[in-house]
């Protein structure tokens, strides 16, 4: 018996026909190829691979060493401090801002 022939779609390009477990698989093993895109099993019907669990149910999960894995570091939540509080803000430089662009206080707003 040969083995299963699949064509692969992504988008309005359509590649194949590839051999499942020499090629197919061992792209999903890879990331080539992802479960939302579209198979069809020696020219039947096109279905997601997240549905083709002899593509995809193969796939090892990855496993994050552990020396990557970081501990989580407690954070303090921030301090609310109402607007009352807080002092506004004064520019002490007088007209002299407004003059360097251009503009001076009797102006007017633009």
């Amino acid at each position: 018996m040969s083995e299963p022939q699949y064509y692969i779609a992504q988008g309005e390009k359509v590649q194949g026909p590839f051999p499942l477990s020499r090629r197919v698989v061992g792209w999903a093993q890879m990331g080539r190829v992802r479960p939302d895109m579209l198979f069809s099993r020696e020219g039947g019907a096109w279905v997601a691979g997240r549905d083709c669990p002899e593509i995809f149910g193969t796939v090892p999960v990855p496993v994050v060493p552990a020396q990557l894995v970081r501990p989580v570091r407690a954070v303090q939540p921030a301090q609310v401090v109402p607007a009352a509080a807080v002092a506004p803000v004064v520019s002490r430089g007088g007209s002299r801002g407004l003059a360097s662009r251009g503009r001076r206080d009797d102006d007017g707003p633009r």
